[in-house]
């Protein structure tokens, strides 16, 4: 009860601060007091919605969508692009854990299940395609479209619709503490399906500009690029890793404070060397905060004796991580944009879920998984 007590006088008091003259409070006076008060509201939020036995980042997300843009507006959306380089931050280090919490010999030891599973959990496509192929006539978003034009949005659905979120993923087996095979695949087949649908993503889209242009030619320069730019990353993480190994060898103490530093400075260096390559030598190239940051976690954790530290540093940041990330998630959902397609939101929803229970389970069940595992896999996800 002194929880919500103490989130109704935080709440009162911010609120008064937006009623009252506050224009002589300067910009970094302002994205300060928002985080402050995002970290406090999401935090208590976050242990209400724990008690009735649900993960507290779904405390965070509600917190985030009550007093965001959308909700109360005591965040509003200038606050939110202010607050943008703490998503950017957040998951870099969310991405540290990812890479950290991939230990080698457990993807060794579960390969088989890895593969079938992220193999079947890639025919959701095509089965979103078969769903809303026939009933697009029920959908205003297909009106005037051609058949082909209606197929490039579809499948740029189907592949959205393949995405998982590590973040999420990370978040809840963080506070579960959850350890075994079950974490183990929901991690391995998350990340991995991350980096794919980052290809499939660029595929769809070329597809789409070229049905809707009067071009009409797919094309697959931007696949090559993006694949490169995979590479490059992965290559750029490694590095990471390897010298993350060797300054936590020298010095310890201060690492959490180092890589919440580190975790900013990646974004920022993915983005201003990009800016360099495009402006100096006309590349288009642009490099994954998060495919570096997993790679260097992934370093330091199967390649290292630090690993064990590493993951320490970053539970000590955490709770203030998640609270932020999850939060300024929920402040950013467009109610608006979800009432105006509520129906196909609800659609794809629905075959979303099926398609996922149907095709994991399928996957582990050719993989020879245990039973009582292959028809659970699906829930991590």
């Amino acid at each position: 009860m002194y929880r919500l007590a103490g989130l109704i006088v935080i709440v009162g008091g911010v609120f008064l601060l937006h009623k009252m003259d506050v224009g002589s409070i300067h910009a970094s006076e302002s994205t300060t007091i928002a985080i402050g008060f995002m970290i406090l509201c999401a935090y208590i939020v976050g242990i209400v919605v724990g008690r009735l036995k649900l993960p507290r980042i779904t405390g965070y997300i509600f917190a985030g969508l009550l007093f965001g843009p959308f909700g109360l507006h005591l965040l509003t959306r200038q606050t939110m692009a202010e607050l943008d380089f703490i998503n950017q931050m957040a998951l870099s280090l969310i991405a540290f854990y990812a890479g950290g919490e991939l230990k080698l010999a457990n993807l060794k030891r579960y390969k088989r299940s890895l593969i079938w599973i992220i193999s079947s959990q890639l025919f959701i496509i095509p089965g979103v395609v078969l769903v809303l192929l026939p009933a697009r006539g029920y959908f205003s978003i297909f009106d005037g479209l051609t058949l082909i034009q209606t197929l490039a949005v579809i499948v740029l659905i189907g592949v959205v619709c393949v995405a998982r979120s590590p973040a999420t993923a990370i978040a809840i087996i963080d506070e579960t503490r959850a350890q075994g095979q079950m974490s183990d695949m929901v991690l391995g087949v998350t990340i991995a399906l991350d980096v794919v649908v980052i290809m499939l993503f660029a595929v769809a889209i070329s597809f789409c500009e070229a049905v809707f242009t009067a071009a009409g030619q797919l094309d697959l320069t931007a696949f090559i690029i993006l694949v490169v730019e995979i590479i490059v990353s992965i290559a750029i993480g490694v590095l990471l890793g390897l010298l993350l190994i060797r300054y936590m060898h020298v010095i310890r103490p201060v690492l959490p404070l180092f890589l919440l530093t580190l975790g900013f400075l990646i974004v920022k260096f993915s983005f201003e060397l990009a800016d360099y390559l495009e402006h100096t030598y006309g590349m288009g190239l642009k490099f994954e905060p998060l495919i570096i940051c997993i790679a260097a976690g992934f370093m330091v954790q199967n390649y290292s004796q630090q690993g064990r530290a590493f993951m320490h540093s970053l539970d000590k940041v955490s709770l203030v991580i998640y609270t932020l990330f999850f939060s300024l998630s929920g402040a950013s959902l467009d109610l608006n944009a979800l009432l105006q397609s509520w129906n196909i939101a609800a659609i794809i929803f629905l075959i979303r879920v099926m398609l996922i229970a149907f095709n994991t389970t399928t996957g582990a069940i050719v993989a020879d998984d245990p039973k009582p595992a292959r028809f659970i896999y699906w829930l991590g996800f």
